[in-house]
């Protein structure tokens, strides 16, 4: 399918053809938000009816679905460095036989319900770590977690570049590889972006843009597995700040690790997971 077609499908409108161009703008540019400044984002990943296959001694095919909820309360310290307070984290994990009846709510608390965070930019991703004192064991895997999609996120600016663009134009950004050893870092690859309208709205002009391509990451999570993955990113960007103030994310995500068996020998464990990602961006003060 073209991405034209895409776009109108998402319910992003295209110039008509005959009508005057838009003029181009930065999509991209230069972090207008001031130090201190307070985000709220709520964030939620879910996988409504997803698969795990354990290849062993028999091959058994499981049911899940799967959601991980944040409300993240977000200091800016410059650029690069943020103050983070978990004012909500939410878990849930079910099992069920595949076509068979789900199980109903079950939602938990996410070990990072009320804590406050440092997070930091790398240059292959975000690090996030207690504020005060070393993480738990559960602490530790849901800010691995944490960090893994806040990484991938990053393929938003990366991909809307710093060029200047007209609403109704597509393209393909030459994206940076990491160079040496790249274990737990997203490659992504058939990245195209195209920008369907801007409309306006009380607060400004809004940008509405779609991201779609695909990424693998070896070792992802520390785990000795391959990943890969599919997205379509739906995204409206306040031009005046570059807030991303509403995202919705969908595709699939792969995975496949062997493992060993306790009589001996090994097998594999793998999930394939259709999901999809809803975040929000407003600013607090």
């Amino acid at each position: 399918m073209k991405l034209p077609a895409l776009l109108l499908l998402l319910g992003l409108s295209v110039p008509l053809v005959g009508a005057p161009p838009e003029k181009p703008v930065i999509l991209n540019g230069k972090n207008s938000l001031r130090s201190g400044t307070v985000l709220r984002e709520k964030r939620e990943v879910m996988v409504a009816n997803g698969t795990m296959t354990v290849q062993a001694a028999q091959k058994q095919v499981i049911g899940m679905r799967w959601m991980q909820r944040h409300t993240l309360v977000r200091r800016l310290q410059g650029n690069s460095a943020e103050e983070v307070e978990v004012r909500d984290h939410s878990v849930e994990e079910a099992r069920f036989a595949p076509g068979g009846p789900q199980p109903g709510s079950a939602i938990q608390r996410g070990p990072l319900m009320g804590k406050k965070l440092l997070a930091r930019r790398l240059t292959s991703g975000w690090d996030f770590r207690p504020a005060q004192g070393k993480p738990t064991v559960e602490e530790n895997d849901a800010l691995l977690k944490l960090a893994f999609f806040s990484a991938i996120l990053e393929v938003i600016p990366a991909a809307l570049g710093t060029q200047s663009h007209r609403p109704g134009e597509s393209w393909k950004p030459d994206l940076p590889m990491p160079r040496g050893k790249a274990n737990g870092i997203a490659i992504f690859k058939d990245v195209e972006v195209g920008f369907g309208s801007i409309e306006e709205r009380p607060d400004g002009p809004h940008a509405h843009l779609f991201i779609s391509g695909s990424f693998t990451v070896q070792r992802p999570l520390g785990y000795l597995a391959t990943a890969q993955a599919t997205f379509g990113i739906a995204l409206t960007r306040r031009l005046s700040d570059q807030v991303d103030v509403e995202t919705t994310i969908k595709g699939t995500f792969k995975d496949e690790a062997t493992i060993r068996l306790e009589g001996g020998g090994s097998g594999s464990i793998a999930h394939e997971f259709p999901y999809v990602v809803t975040r929000s961006i407003e600013i607090e003060r």
